[in-house]
């Protein structure tokens, strides 16, 4: 019996392993944890972190992969490498988010010289600090994140077109926009 437990014990563990850390890679930088009170920290780890984590996902499938070759275990445990596939799959290949970008201290002009806009030109308007800013939706279907500084406060916008809704938080200075490159 004991044989058997650890025959299933070990390619379970490094399938649920692996499946663990190409979740975090696939939904780990998604704009929907910033919601949550460590939200925003939880993005940050997870896009400094993602290199790494796949290349761990990557070891924990070449030893199932060894395990399999070397007849220490069956075949049929390659069925459980479809899931990790599918997540690395989502987030690299068919993610909508891939090729959004994120701004940092983006160029304003008046609105008298804003020749771009028309009158009926929907806007997310905000004012920080002693500044009202102007941010066009047709810039932030492209760029739905942006980071603003003013003086020593700095804040992130996030916008969905989707669900028509910005949010607005003040960050530290030790959030790069590098960092939340979805």
């Amino acid at each position: 019996m004991r044989g058997t437990f650890r025959g299933v014990f070990v390619p379970l563990l490094l399938l649920v392993l692996a499946a663990l850390t190409a979740g975090v890679v696939a939904y780990g930088t998604n704009a929907v944890w910033a919601q949550f009170p460590h939200g925003i920290e939880a993005i940050v780890w997870s896009r400094r972190l993602e290199w790494p984590l796949v290349t761990l996902c990557l070891i924990l499938c070449i030893v199932l992969l060894a395990l399999i070759v070397s007849g220490k275990r069956r075949a049929w445990w390659l069925i459980g490498l479809g899931p990790v596939l599918a997540l690395f799959v989502h987030r690299f290949v068919t993610d909508p988010a891939g090729g959004m970008t994120v701004l940092d201290n983006p160029n304003f002009v008046a609105s008298t010289e804003a020749s771009d806009l028309t009158d009926e030109d929907y806007v997310v308007g905000l004012q920080f600090g002693d500044a009202a800013y102007a941010y066009p939706y047709a810039v932030l279907f492209e760029d739905p994140v942006v980071l603003q500084s003013d003086h020593e406060k700095r804040l992130i916008l996030m916008w969905s077109p989707f669900a028509n809704r910005a949010v607005a938080q003040t960050i530290n200075r030790e959030i790069k926009a590098r960092d939340l490159e979805i």
